[in-house]
């Protein structure tokens, strides 16, 4: 047996690589919908005034919620969803101050929206995966 003579091989690894890009993009997908849920809840918790008193150069922090793009190495991505330019002044609402208490927007918005987050990225990776 002088050589093993693999019929077909570089299709095989082409299909392999493409499976691993198909699989990628939908995570980053998964990610980025399942996102979605999340900002919304804390769209919503977060308070808005009605006056320009508690306004950061014209951004309600309830109109500065984000979701970033995949960030993270292959084992472990993730999206941040995120108050994009207020999130300095929203840790004190967040985490309070010694003469404000806590609000807990976003540990709130999180745990009201897990079994839905989880829902969709279930959702989505099946669809990915058929």
């Amino acid at each position: 047996m002088e050589g093993l003579e693999l019929k077909g091989l570089d299709e095989m690894i082409n299909n392999l690589d493409m499976t691993v890009e198909k699989m990628n993009r939908g995570v980053a997908r998964a990610l980025k919908e399942s996102a979605e849920p999340v900002k919304k809840a804390i769209k919503k918790n977060t308070n808005r005034s009605d006056g320009q008193t508690h306004k950061w150069e014209n951004i309600h922090a309830q109109d500065d919620v984000w979701i970033s793009g995949v960030v993270g190495r292959e084992d472990d991505k993730h999206v941040k969803v995120l108050y994009k330019n207020v999130g300095w002044r929203m840790y004190f609402v967040e985490f309070g101050t010694s003469k404000q208490k806590p609000q807990h927007i976003i540990q709130t918005s999180v745990k009201q929206t897990e079994s839905q987050v989880r829902q969709k990225q279930t959702e989505v990776l099946r669809e990915v995966l058929r």
